[in-house]
């Protein structure tokens, strides 16, 4: 093993070692061409993917906001029927003629 193999790669400046990588690289016009096209493919594919995962999220969010929409509409109308049961007017109609309890009314069993 040559012990100036570090050294003399040291000496070589990163413009002459870069011009020797490209020699030895060959890419043709053809396979240029075709890796281009592969990865136009390629990113071809990956657009419609995620515009696809993302129409989706989309469909997904409208059902769950007409979901949320509708279960909210169902709680005011059950929070307005629990407010006209509860409301004066209802209660007297369906008065069962019971004495209010007071304070003063209130009489206690003894066990004597």
């Amino acid at each position: 093993m040559n012990k100036y193999f570090l050294y003399s790669h040291l000496q070589k400046t990163f413009q002459s070692i870069r011009k020797e990588t490209r020699e030895h690289i060959y890419l043709s016009f053809h396979r240029a061409y075709l890796l281009s096209l592969f990865l136009l493919i390629v990113l071809g594919i990956l657009y419609v993917w995620t515009l696809n995962a993302s129409a989706n999220s989309g469909y997904q969010m409208t059902s769950v906001e007409s979901i949320r929409r509708e279960k909210l509409q169902e709680k005011h109308f059950l929070r307005a029927q629990i407010a006209e049961q509860e409301s004066r007017a209802e209660l007297e109609k369906h008065d069962d003629r019971m004495v209010d309890i007071r304070p003063e009314n209130i009489s206690y069993i003894t066990l004597e």
